[in-house]
């Protein structure tokens, strides 16, 4: 008769079942730093959150001056860049919140809703001539005493023009790429959006506004903030509004100013 395979009884034997660990008991100490942990988390949330809102702000606001800037020019188109100066408006705030860079990407986006105006190659090459001499004197602030009502000399427009063809040229050979790439991402584009009640908002806090109880930058006039708590947090934002250093020596002159 043959035997059946053995079993070694002995190994059997030695190799107990490990008992399951017991979960350990939390102490006050460890539970303190999960609600400290869990307050940083939000905290940070809040301030992501916070900042998205202030960027789409910002680009709402960027698209409303190019808009209006835009079709002033489209008025005017059969006349020279630097004669249709005089019928543009807020000027200065053009100067503070726009660049040839971030102007010319604008456009892209009002180019993609099929619009006559945003297709007319002048108008574009006007746009760009007067965003770049407005922003001018961003270039050598210390030195340069240039403002968005000083005359476009000779000079100055020759130089323009090499410029704003330089940057046509560029974004001729981006958009050539783009179109060669055979997926496109879509993203939002607030400079689109014409609901100009849900941007009321304080520019640092993102709130909405009380008219009451709101602080409207006396410089550009394009933001508003909710409480000066709201202003001195947002002057001290490194790049974050163009008027920062005077709207903090106005308000806060015993402090210490930026250095230019």
């Amino acid at each position: 008769m043959e035997n059946g395979p053995q079993v070694n009884t002995q190994d059997s034997k030695s190799k107990k079942p490990e008992k399951p660990k017991k979960d350990e008991k939390l102490s006050t100490k460890s539970i303190g730093k999960m609600v400290t942990d869990d307050k940083e988390d939000y905290k940070q949330a809040i301030e992501l959150v916070t900042e998205c809102a202030r960027l789409v702000h910002i680009r709402w606001l960027q698209g409303q001056l190019a808009k209006n800037l835009i079709e002033t020019i489209h008025k005017y188109r059969h006349r020279q860049w630097n004669m249709i100066l005089n019928e543009c408006k807020n000027k200065k705030a053009v100067g503070l919140w726009l660049t040839p860079h971030r102007g010319i990407e604008i456009w892209n986006i009002f180019n993609s809703t099929k619009k006559k105006i945003y297709t007319d190659q002048r108008v574009l090459k006007h746009f760009l001539s007067i965003v770049t001499f407005l922003a001018w004197r961003f270039y050598n602030p210390k030195k340069n005493d240039f403002t968005p009502w000083s005359k476009v000399t000779a000079i100055v427009k020759d130089l323009i023009d090499k410029d704003v063809l330089y940057l046509l040229k560029e974004n001729k050979s981006i958009n050539k790429t783009i179109e060669d790439i055979p997926w496109k991402c879509s993203f939002v584009k607030p400079e689109l959006d014409k609901a100009e009640k849900k941007f009321k908002i304080c520019f640092e806090c993102a709130l909405p506004l009380e008219e009451n109880k709101l602080l409207t930058c006396n410089i550009c006039k394009m933001i508003s903030f909710c409480s000066l708590e709201c202003l001195k947090e947002n002057v001290e934002r490194a790049n974050c509004h163009p008027c920062s250093n005077d709207l903090k020596l106005k308000h806060f002159p015993s402090q210490d100013s930026y250095m230019y």
